[in-house]
């Protein structure tokens, strides 16, 4: 059954990465989407230097004309937040929503590689901190899930995301021996996903499995399921790329849809 999906995060102008990616997926797993990006940016960052606007205004008045329209979503993809003042916009927007029984994923992008990425300040990590609250579906990667819980094993960071108020966390990334693994929360029940990683980095590899997860559960998919479906897709998506020179600004998942 089609679902009405809010996205809210970044749009590149040039990358198949964040909003791009976000709504081609979910639109191809069947369901209606609505976007409203959370920035404007020229390009992927790994090219280097990228120029970039905030889109605080325009939210601001994009969601009240819909409200006006009586637009209603049975979900919300929350990833890119550009700033503070951005952040306190948002959480008004979240806690109304978690209040109507709207769920709500959150991809908290904000650090990758043991690092923060550039511009992101303690205020930033005690708002998301505060949203798990609001939030069904939290999927960091490793790093960051340590950053939000202050842990540094991956299972006890998992418990920590619980614990902050996330119904559902899904830490991606995570080592195990020569695997890598997803790890699945859902209240106090948790599993290992194992399954072999692809060498390399990979831009918007979390952005196509976040949506895919995303789908897969407003589809009625347990998180399981969703999961396992997200990585072996995101896998088989990755392999593809492989001879693909423009993969270096992200997967252009269109295109491997069968």
């Amino acid at each position: 059954m089609e679902k009405r999906i809010l996205i809210l995060t970044d749009f590149v102008g040039c990358g198949n990465v964040a909003m791009a990616t976000s709504r081609a997926v979910l639109t191809r797993l069947g369901h209606g989407v609505c976007c409203l990006p959370t920035a404007l940016i020229s390009n992927t960052w790994n090219l280097g230097s990228c120029a970039q606007l905030d889109t605080t205004g325009y939210l601001k008045a994009a969601l009240e004309n819909w409200d006006k329209l009586d637009f209603r979503f049975d979900g919300v993809l929350l990833g890119y937040i550009a700033d503070e003042n951005q952040a306190a916009f948002l959480a008004e927007q979240c806690e109304s929503w978690h209040r109507a029984g709207v769920p709500i994923f959150l991809d908290p992008i904000f650090a990758d590689n043991g690092k923060l990425y550039r511009g992101i300040t303690q205020e930033r990590l005690d708002f998301l901190k505060n949203l798990l609250r609001q939030v069904d579906f939290v999927l960091p990667n490793l790093t960051e899930a340590q950053f939000l819980t202050g842990e540094a094993d991956p299972c006890r960071a998992l418990r920590g995301l619980t614990k902050l108020g996330a119904k559902a966390a899904a830490i991606t990334g995570v080592p195990l021996g020569e695997e890598n693994a997803v790890l699945l929360a859902l209240g106090a029940e948790t599993e290992t996903l194992p399954y072999t990683p692809i060498p390399g980095n990979f831009s918007g590899a979390g952005d196509a499995f976040t949506a895919l997860f995303t789908g897969g559960i407003l589809s009625g998919k347990s998180p399981r399921e969703s999961a396992q479906t997200a990585i072996r897709t995101t896998k088989q998506w990755i392999q593809q790329s492989q001879t693909n020179p423009s993969a270096i600004i992200g997967l252009p998942v269109e295109r491997y849809f069968g």
